[in-house]
């Protein structure tokens, strides 16, 4: 476990930077923000290896100090300061990689008119014009408003993960006719340019039903009535079972029509389960 004490030279040594090396005075607050920046990196470090080793609890690190509201990862074996190095060109490397991602995600991108998707998408080269891998990585810019199906961290970890869960959204929703996915939105909301839900998931609903009613594509999406048949389908089962169902049936859609795209996948299959239980409550 790395203590306080081996972080505070780094910070130290930061602050130095920071200054200019004119200084290690700074105010409490930027002390704070830099102290968060070392431990923002040291765990970006240890989670990477924890990743390569195949484990997150006992054996290659474990939790250590507490500061600022964040848990310290400590790598076995390898000083605090070079794993915030280390750490740190994993940052690097994290923002490269999302800006390659990003320029092949905008090459095709359709919003379908919605604007928390266009606003929150457009503005990702805002935040790496804006974004300080030295002093403040831990630190998001953005606000993300368009949700997507995953919980986000912070930092570059966070603006990474909202681009790759859009490229995956952005593969199944351009599948389909632009004019079938926009009828299914406005089904749900007559604004759906303005809302800030999940387009994929919006649709995956409306796919999920086609499925299991086995309704061609073609003749429009699921009206109120078929709704209830549905909610009689799946109330034929437990809650589980119906869940198992749909799961089945979307894993092996995207099998057939996306090439075993286990990506999207590993990205939809919690959101089978919530559409099962909208369902059956009668929420869609």
């Amino acid at each position: 476990m790395y203590e306080m004490e081996e972080l505070i030279p780094i910070v130290a040594k930061l602050a130095e930077k920071y200054t200019g090396y004119e200084s290690t005075s700074v105010t409490y607050e930027k002390a704070n923000q830099l102290m968060e920046a070392v431990i923002y990196c040291i765990n970006e470090y240890a989670q990477g290896e924890a990743v390569t080793h195949g484990s997150e609890s006992g054996g290659f690190f474990s939790v250590g100090h507490e500061a600022s509201g964040g848990k310290v990862l400590a790598a076995e074996g390898v000083p605090a300061k070079e794993a915030y190095k280390l750490g740190c060109q994993l940052v690097e490397a994290k923002v490269h990689a999302m800006k390659e991602l990003y320029h092949t995600l905008i090459r095709d991108f359709h919003s379908y008119g919605n604007m928390a998707l266009e606003d929150t998408v457009r503005a990702i080269p805002e935040f790496l014009k804006w974004y300080d891998i030295r002093f403040a990585p831990q630190d998001t810019i953005l606000t993300l408003d368009y949700p997507v199906l995953k919980e986000l961290g912070a930092g570059i970890d966070a603006v990474y993960e909202f681009v790759k869960c859009v490229c995956v959204e952005q593969r199944f929703l351009n599948k389909f006719p632009e004019a079938y996915v926009i009828q299914v939105l406005r089904g749900y909301s007559e604004e759906y340019e303005k809302m800030f839900e999940n387009l994929c998931g919006i649709l995956l609903a409306d796919v999920a039903g086609h499925i299991l009613l086995k309704k061609k594509f073609g003749d429009g999406g699921i009206c109120e009535s078929e709704r209830g048949r549905l909610r009689a389908l799946l109330g034929m089962y437990t809650e589980e079972e119906a869940k198992t169902l749909v799961r089945g049936s979307v894993r092996r859609f995207i099998e057939e029509f996306y090439g075993d795209d286990g990506e999207m996948w590993q990205y939809l299959e919690k959101e089978c389960d919530n559409i099962v239980v909208r369902i059956v409550h009668s929420v869609v």
